[in-house]
């Protein structure tokens, strides 16, 4: 397919020509004769899993490449051609011609800075207001992306504003100076279901008010099929594919498009799997029952005058909720927005903090009043795999020992199963049995022996949390906690990620409890859902129950904010 707008479609804005960036030390290019084209008010998506070069063709447009980038080709922005452009011709583009809106708004705010620092440099360097008159078109543009007193958050800290709300402040950044062309590169994927169509429409809208350009780099194509004209589809850093986002959606001409497309999770997909709890009864493997956490909140400098010293926060309100066992175990996901409590709960769940009131039994044990033996025991019941994988997996450990590192902690037993309460030396027999117990574990999520020498860098992401939940079966545990564990990864590696978990179902029987805000993973493989707004669960029952006939007005505004459903 042709790298430019449809036929009959409106003159190019930007253009790229055989765009080729090497880096050096690298075994390929991160882009490789790439060739696109974005017209005048046009919406082009950039589709592709880590690493396809996305984000480097953004990098290049923008003239933000590293120095160690060896750059060819051609790409000009109506009419300008930007390869080879000094530094002090760049600052009359970037900013001012072309707006961009990073990905994580808490690492692309200075921390240290007020919102409206930010501002004035922005309006100062690019003299789009005197010195005495910033504020005001800063104010102007913070209401102009619907945040409510632009004063008061003109005086705020980025730790200061929500994820929503810090998104749209990048959004008002990018576009001070009406520029041409919006580069949004994975503008939505830290933020929830319902802020992500609140901010994207807020982008759509401006862009139209604007008549610019918008580039638009994702892997969701739930967002491609609902918010784009064209779409690119990029792999090993070139485009396999470009075409009008209808057709290429409806009429995949690539394999590797197809393959994509096929990986999308899809609201449906209760219908057609299979149920894997077997359950025994009413048997709770975790029960919850009336779960309170109140927390302690400090009077801040933007509070109104008379306000007293310290207020409650009730984070966690009376919340219910039960895992059962089996010989397959249950799936019970638990979603909401950000800040609704989910996280909370899980971090109780897990002993990481203390209820104000309520109780939370596991595997016999009592959250409260135990000793410290007991609480070691109940730590191996129950284990976790955090959202981030690199995060999560010490840099400096090889994989061998990342799993070698629970059975040595809780000194479980020479074939790794159960916790033992007794120390002594580690003998050649233990040590051995250690070992196999570590390739039996490498091998349970699909991973071939050779990565137990390799480090978490030289690894994929999939990889990466593939060996986080490897770490999290070594003691055999009652139930793995999954918090936002598969909303970092490529669909493709995400879709691997969830054929991983059932089949460790299957096998070992293992109850979950899934915290997430997608829906449509949910729909891929949970049993039941537990809805929770403000700390309160609001809706609970199967997933094909509360998906098709949903009672509460918040789960239906959950559903109804998944994107591209109707297209897949």
């Amino acid at each position: 397919m042709s790298g430019g707008p449809v036929s009959g479609g409106p003159v190019n804005l930007v253009e790229i020509e055989s765009l080729t960036v090497r880096y050096r030390g690298g075994d390929r290019p991160a882009v490789r004769s790439a060739d696109l084209a974005v017209g005048a008010k046009e919406k082009l998506a950039i589709v592709g899993e880590s690493g396809s070069g996305k984000t480097t063709v953004a990098n290049a447009i923008m003239g933000l490449l590293p120095a160690d980038a060896e750059i060819a080709g051609r790409i000009t922005l109506n009419g300008l051609e930007l390869a080879g452009l000094g530094e002090p011709a760049w600052r009359g583009v970037r900013g001012r011609r072309v707006g961009y809106i990073p990905q994580d708004p808490m690492l692309s705010l200075n921390e240290v800075a007020s919102i409206g620092s930010h501002f004035k440099e922005t309006i100062l360097a690019h003299r789009l207001a005197p010195r005495a008159g910033w504020r005001e078109l800063a104010a102007q543009r913070l209401a102009e992306v619907g945040l409510e007193d632009p004063e008061r958050i003109l005086r705020q800290y980025p730790h200061q504003l929500s994820g929503g709300m810090r998104q749209r402040a990048l959004i008002a950044l990018a576009v001070l100076a009406r520029p041409e062309l919006i580069i949004a590169d994975e503008p939505s994927s830290a933020l929830d279901v319902i802020v992500q169509k609140h901010v994207l429409d807020l982008l759509g809208e401006l862009r139209a008010k604007l008549g610019c350009s918008l580039i638009l780099i994702t892997h969701d194509l739930g967002l491609v099929a609902d918010r784009s004209d064209r779409v690119a589809v990029m792999k090993d850093g070139q485009v396999v594919e470009t075409g009008a986002t209808d057709q290429v959606i409806t009429r995949p001409e690539h394999p590797y498009t197809r393959e994509l497309l096929q990986a999308v999770p899809k609201l449906s997909s209760f219908r057609q799997r299979e149920t894997l709890a077997e359950l025994d009864g009413t048997d709770a493997v975790v029960a919850v029952d009336g779960l309170v956490k109140d927390f302690k909140l400090r009077r801040s400098k933007t509070d109104a005058p008379g306000r007293s010293a310290s207020r409650t926060l009730r984070a966690v309100d009376h919340v219910d909720l039960a895992i059962r066992r089996g010989q397959r175990g249950e799936c019970v996901a638990l979603v909401g927005e950000s800040g609704s409590g989910k996280s909370t709960v899980a971090k109780l769940i897990l002993g990481l903090d203390k209820p104000t009131a309520g109780a939370i039994r596991l595997g016999g044990f009592e959250s409260h009043r135990l000793t410290k033996r007991e609480r070691r025991r109940r730590a191996a019941r129950i284990q976790v795999v955090f959202q981030d994988p690199y995060a999560s997996l010490d840099p400096q450990f090889t994989v061998a020992r990342t799993l070698a590192e629970p059975l040595v902690i809780h000194r479980a037993r020479a074939d790794g199963r159960g916790v033992a309460d007794g120390g002594g030396r580690v003998g050649n027999r233990a040590r051995a049995a250690r070992q196999a117990r570590i390739k039996e574990l490498i091998g349970l999520v699909g991973l071939p022996e050779s990565v137990l020498g390799r480090y978490p860098n030289e690894l994929s992401g999939g990889q990466r949390q593939r060996v986080a939940i490897a770490r999290a079966l070594a003691l055999e545990p009652d139930v793995l906690l999954l918090d936002e564990a598969v909303s970092a990864l490529d669909v493709i590696v995400q879709a691997q990620v969830l054929d991983t978990l059932r089949g460790l179902r299957r096998r070992l029987g293992l109850s979950m409890l899934f915290i997430t805000h997608d829906l449509a993973v949910v729909s891929e493989i949970a049993d039941r859902v537990a809805v929770i707004k403000n700390g309160r669960i609001v809706e609970l029952g199967p997933v094909a129950e509360v998906f098709e006939r949903p009672s509460h007005p918040y789960t239906r505004e959950l559903l109804a904010a998944v994107p591209g459903q109707a297209h897949f």
